[in-house]
């Protein structure tokens, strides 16, 4: 591909399909500006096995497009009825709801849980009168122009596995951490209460996000 970039700019470019037998990647500069040695980027490649990823959900299309459009993701889902004795995925992405008892296998992302679940006590919604923000954690990290309004969120403490990796208000509204070997991601809000979904950083938000579940040699944090 062959990108112009204003000066000042950057600019996400993502390669997708990539023969398998693909050993190393090049980005190259020109004209050649006045630090020639880091005018060229390299990067190894490596194959990638789909992880296969279950959203539990009663028709959230926001969630279900992000995670179609991941190369990495073989997605799969049913409805919030049926989320108990569960097994065989890589990630499970329960939203609006929490099982009982969780799947032994694989991560965990919830969206909007309800207030009794066993994760995160939630206390009573409030309304948000600020944009919210970004945090980074460890080496999940996301662009600081990643802003975004939201009506309402569940009011929590953040726990001592986890970290805040959105704000609103000066408090956390979603965290990510490893509890007991599991990586999650708890986002105490319904995303339709907010335009997170129509930021053309969501997409990018999400992938990075699946990268930190599934950190492997060679894959990079994007920002916008």
């Amino acid at each position: 591909k062959e990108i112009t970039i204003e000066s000042g700019k950057n600019i996400d470019v993502i390669f997708t399909g990539i023969p398998q037998e693909t050993n190393s990647l090049t980005a190259t500069l020109t004209p050649e500006d006045v630090l020639t040695a880091d005018d060229r980027a390299y990067d190894g490649s490596f194959s990638q096995t789909k992880k296969k990823v279950l959203l539990v959900s009663n028709q959230n299309i926001f969630l279900e497009k992000v995670y179609s459009l991941l190369p990495e993701v073989e997605l799969y889902k049913t409805d919030t009825e049926h989320i108990e004795q569960l097994k065989g995925y890589s990630l499970y992405i329960f939203d609006g709801v929490v099982p009982e008892i969780l799947p032994e296998d694989g991560f965990y992302i919830f969206w909007n849980p309800p207030n009794d679940n066993t994760i995160v006590p939630l206390g009573a919604q409030k309304q948000i009168t600020e944009q919210v923000t970004t945090q980074g954690y460890g080496n999940l990290t996301f662009a600081d122009t990643l802003t975004f309004d939201i009506e309402k969120a569940k009011s929590f403490i953040v726990p001592t596995w986890a970290a805040p990796i959105l704000e609103a208000d000066g408090k956390a509204i979603a965290i990510a951490g490893e509890k007991n070997g599991k990586k999650m991601a708890v986002f105490a809000f319904d995303i339709h209460d907010s335009d997170f979904a129509l930021q053309k950083e969501f997409p990018i938000f999400i992938y990075n996000l699946q990268n930190w579940f599934f950190e492997q040699s060679g894959q990079k944090s994007l920002e916008s």
